[in-house]
């Protein structure tokens, strides 16, 4: 996706299920006061979450086989234009947790 090598995760998402913008430019993570948008809001950031879980099992893998500078796999700064709270709780602590 376009812009995505910007947004401050470790690893890379990819889902065909992502609700992306027009242009495709972001996927939609901030809730709105309209509820049907909402939906695909709840969507992407599902898939967000469940893509911490997978990178804890690759972690989990790569440590037992004792890969070296894991350190960069620790990078979690907090992106623009995110709800704060909702990536600080649901994301980022879960990867600062892994390490």
């Amino acid at each position: 996706m376009v812009g995505s090598e910007k947004f401050p995760l470790p690893f890379v998402i990819n889902s065909p299920l992502f609700n992306p913008d027009d242009s495709r430019s972001h996927v939609f993570l901030n809730l709105s006061p309209d509820h049907g948008f909402n939906k695909k809001v709840n969507l992407n950031r599902a898939l967000f979450e469940n893509a911490i879980d997978l990178f804890t099992q690759l972690l989990d893998a790569v440590s037992k086989l004792n890969w070296e500078n894991l350190h960069y796999l620790a990078k979690s700064d907090l992106p623009k234009d995110v709800e704060e709270d909702w990536y600080k709780d649901l994301i980022q602590k879960k990867i600062r947790k892994i390490f």
